[in-house]
């Protein structure tokens, strides 16, 4: 369960970073708010439409924690990409970030009964790591953003992330 929760807790504060990381991304490389909020649709629209169907194939597949380790990857690849993309380039990436959102939300939390011998106090870890990656992801990515600059930001997420795939 150790490892579940280091996996969990690196892949959602990635998914938790991304979000205001990309904006001010889009925002410092292009100064069009249009275009930030074009990269934050990008990024939250999919999970909306794949959610539902990412997570009936992942209680269906026969390997779960390497969807979810590859689910990391991806997202942990568009973050690299999104770090040297031109501006305009940066919505498809968020795009193809924001398939992973639900995996990374409802994907590892599907593993807790599976891991669990008290599912109680597993499910409870998982909610507080959960709950500390939403506090904590938008304001590492701000800290990030106003100490270096928000690519340092967004290479962050990929960091979290492949880390998460790799405690996977």
């Amino acid at each position: 369960m150790v490892r579940y929760l280091w996996a969990a807790g690196l892949a959602r504060l990635a998914d938790e970073t991304v979000a205001v990381a990309v904006v001010l991304l889009a925002l410092s490389r292009s100064g069009s708010t249009a275009l930030s909020g074009a990269v934050i649709a990008a990024y939250t629209v999919p999970s909306v439409l794949s959610g539902p169907l990412l997570g009936a194939w992942l209680d269906r597949t026969r390997r779960p924690v390497a969807a979810l380790a590859a689910n990391q990857f991806t997202l942990a690849a568009m973050a690299v990409a999104m770090v040297f993309a031109p501006a305009p380039w940066l919505v498809p990436a968020a795009f193809v970030a924001g398939i992973t959102l639900p995996m990374t939300s409802g994907g590892f939390t599907s593993l807790v009964p599976r891991l669990a011998t008290d599912l109680n106090r597993a499910t409870s870890q998982d909610a507080l790591l959960f709950n500390a990656a939403a506090v904590t992801g938008p304001g590492l990515a701000g800290v990030l953003s106003t100490a270096a600059s928000p690519a340092v930001a967004v290479a962050a997420v990929a960091v979290l992330a492949s880390a998460g795939g790799l405690c996977t």
